[in-house]
C-alpha cells in the first residue's frame, strides 16, 4: 500500500480504535497497554505507515511558537578518498543510515567532499542551498581531521573519531569492548594465551584502543602467558614479521582486522581452529566462516539517522558547547576458526 494512502486513521479503522490510540501506541505512550502498542506498531509496519517528520517537528515545536522550517532530507557525506573501494562494514553503515531514516520519514541524500573539485566550504554551501539542515559526516581515512566549515543552521553528527575540528557529536564504535570479547570467547573454548596483530594506521585512527584494552587485560595475566602486540605498517611488514613473532609467543589464537593473518597459520602448517585459533575484529557478513566481533556498523547508522534527526526536532544547531559520543557494543560470532578445543581434538 502507498505511503500516501496511509493515515492513521487508515490503521485506527483496522485495528478497531481510535485515532487517538493509534496516535499514542506510535508514540509508546505510557498510558497505552504493551500488548496494544505491539499490535498497532506491527499493523503500521504491515501497511506501509510512516511517519511525517514535518508533523512530527510541529507536534514538538508548538510551545515554541516556531516554524519547523526544514525539508525532510539528511545529507551523508562520504569522506573516504574519493573511489575508494568500499567494503562490507562501510555499506552496513549507510544501509543503517538510509534504512533508519525512511523509517522515520526522512529521505537521504549523499554528497562526496573529496570529489574532483569539492572542498569542505563549498560543500556546505550546497548542503544549505538545498534546504538540508541535518549532516551525517562519515569516517575519514586519516586522523585529526579539521575542517574550515561553517555547521550554524545545521544539525551534524559524525561518525567515529576521526574528525577533530568541528567537534561535532559523534556515533563510535567500541574497539575496547571488541579486544575484550574476543580474548573472553576464546578462553572459554580452551585458547588461553591470545595473541593480538594490528595495523598501525587504524590502531591509529582508533586512538590506540584496541592496544589500550590488550595492555590492561595483560596485566592481568601471568608472565607467561601475557604476549606482545604485533603492530605493522604494511602487509609485507607483516608477512616479513610474522613467523618471529609467532615463534616467540606460540599462541593459542590470534586477534587481528588483518585477512591476511589465516594464510600465514596455514603455511606453517597449522589448521585454523585446530591449531590454532583465530578471531577476526571487524567482522560482517562476508566474512563465512570465521570467529569474530561484529563491530555492529548497521546500528551505528541507525544510530547517527536518530541522533541528527532528534537534534533538529530539538532545535539544537551549530557546533555543540558540550559534544555527546554515543557508543555501539558489537557482537561476538561463531565459526570455525574458533571452536572448543576439547571438540577439536577428538576430531
Amino acid at each position: 500500500m502507498s505511503n500516501r494512502k496511509v493515515t492513521m486513521r487508515t490503521i485506527a479503522e483496522r485495528a478497531g480504535v481510535s485515532v487517538m490510540t493509534v496516535s499514542r501506541a506510535l508514540s509508546n505512550h505510557p498510558e497505552i497497554s504493551q500488548k496494544t502498542r505491539d499490535r498497532i506498531h506491527t499493523l503500521a509496519t504491515e501497511l506501509g505507515y510512516r511517519k511525517n517528520p514535518l508533523v512530527s517537528a510541529l507536534m514538538k515545536q508548538r510551545s515554541t511558537g516556531k516554524a519547523p522550517g526544514f525539508n525532510t532530507t539528511l545529507a551523508h557525506v562520504h569522506c573516504f578518498p574519493f573511489g575508494h573501494t568500499v567494503r562490507r562494514n562501510l555499506l552496513d553503515l549507510r544501509e543503517g543510515i538510509r534504512f533508519q531514516a525512511g523509517e522515520i520519514g526522512y529521505d537521504v541524500e549523499e554528497f562526496y567532499i573529496n570529489e574532483p573539485g569539492m572542498t569542505p566550504r563549498r560543500l556546505m554551501d550546497i548542503i544549505k542551498s538545498r534546504g538540508i539542515r541535518g549532516v551525517i559526516f562519515e569516517h575519514f581515512f586519516d586522523k585529526d581531521v579539521e575542517l574550515d566549515i561553517d555547521l550554524s543552521g545545521v544539525s551534524s553528527v559524525a561518525i567515529m573519531q576521526t574528525l577533530k575540528r568541528p567537534n561535532i557529536n559523534r556515533v563510535v564504535v567500541n574497539e575496547y569492548q571488541a579486544v575484550l570479547t574476543a580474548v573472553d570467547e576464546l578462553r572459554k573454548r580452551g585458547y588461553h594465551r591470545c595473541g593480538l596483530i594490528l595495523n598501525n594506521r587504524q590502531e591509529s585512527m582508533s586512538t590506540m584502543k584496541r592496544e589500550a584494552a590488550w595492555l590492561q587485560m595483560n596485566q592481568e595475566l601471568a608472565d607467561e602467558r601475557r604476549t606482545p602486540v604485533l603492530k605493522f605498517d604494511s602487509p609485507s611488514d607483516l608477512d616479513t614479521r610474522f613467523d618471529d613473532w609467532f615463534e616467540k609467543c606460540n599462541p593459542h589464537a590470534i586477534i587481528t582486522l588483518s585477512h591476511a593473518v589465516p594464510n600465514m597459520i596455514l603455511r606453517r602448517g597449522l589448521r585454523l581452529g585446530y591449531d590454532v585459533g583465530f578471531a577476526l575484529l571487524g567482522w560482517n557478513e562476508s566474512d563465512v566462516g570465521f570467529a569474530g566481533v561484529d563491530p555492529n556498523w548497521h546500528q551505528v547508522g541507525v544510530a547517527a539517522a536518530n541522533q541528527v534527526i532528534d537534534q533538529m526536532n530539538r532545535n539544537e544547531f551549530d557546533v555543540p558547547v558540550t559534544p555527546i559520543a554515543t557508543m555501539i557494543e558489537g557482537r561476538w560470532v561463531d565459526g570455525v576458526t574458533a571452536v572448543k578445543l576439547d571438540q577439536a581434538r577428538a576430531c
